[in-house]
């Protein structure tokens, strides 16, 4: 152990004492410059979804909208958290659903659309490169269907990897959500139900009040 430190959660299993002070404090100010940072350019982005128009504006409607957007993000972030009041089984629920995803098979779209664009662009530059009379946009087609086209070109080899690929970070999200979804759970039949608020027993190596013995001595 390092500091006292023997269990997963470090605020939980550090002593009362002016570490365990120093660490979440540090916490707080880690939390809070990262919710403004990222609730900052989540609230531009959304307000840009739903009025563009007065997304620079300096008007009364124009706060109104971005106070909103930001109360509506608070909301959420609230019943996200009383859904699932257990911070570490959150953090491995949302990492199972989306570690996997994220860091092995959107690059592997992302390489094969931009490989069947490339393919696209080499069979036919004048079609890629041309604009629609009427609109003026340049034409575009779908990432999937790009997508599509680069695995019709790559080897069986190649196909072969790619599939077990897929079918590997599937399989290990699928078990890695089920065993999150098994310990919340767990706990929520130790803690109560979501939005529930129900005293929990002290423990004993906090006070020795959690222990049956020290209140039959007094």
């Amino acid at each position: 152990s390092y500091y006292g430190v023997e269990k997963g959660d470090i605020l939980e299993a550090l002593p009362r004492s002016r570490i365990l002070a120093v660490v979440a404090s540090m916490l707080f100010v880690h939390v809070g410059i990262v919710y403004l940072v990222k609730s900052i350019v989540l609230q531009l982005y959304f307000h840009s979804v739903f009025s563009s128009g007065d997304l620079q504006g300096r008007t009364l409607v124009s706060y109104i909208k971005h106070g909103g957007i930001g109360l509506a993000m608070l909301m959420f972030g609230f019943c996200v958290a009383n859904a699932v009041p257990f911070f570490s089984q959150l953090l491995g629920l949302i990492g199972g659903m989306l570690g996997g995803p994220i860091n092995f098979l959107f690059p592997l779209y992302m390489f094969l659309a931009s490989q069947g664009r490339y393919i696209r662009l080499a069979e036919d530059p004048e079609r890629s490169s041309s604009e629609d009379a009427l609109t003026g946009k340049r034409w575009e087609e779908s990432s999937a269907v790009a997508c599509w086209r680069a695995l019709r070109a790559v080897s069986k080899r190649e196909l072969l990897l790619i599939v077990f690929i897929c079918a590997f970070i599937g399989m290990t999200t699928v078990l890695g959500v089920t065993q999150q979804i098994l310990e919340i759970l767990k706990l929520n039949g130790e803690s109560g139900a979501p939005f529930s608020c129900r005293g929990l027993l002290p423990e004993k190596n906090h006070t020795e009040l959690g222990n049956p013995s020290a209140c039959s001595r007094i």
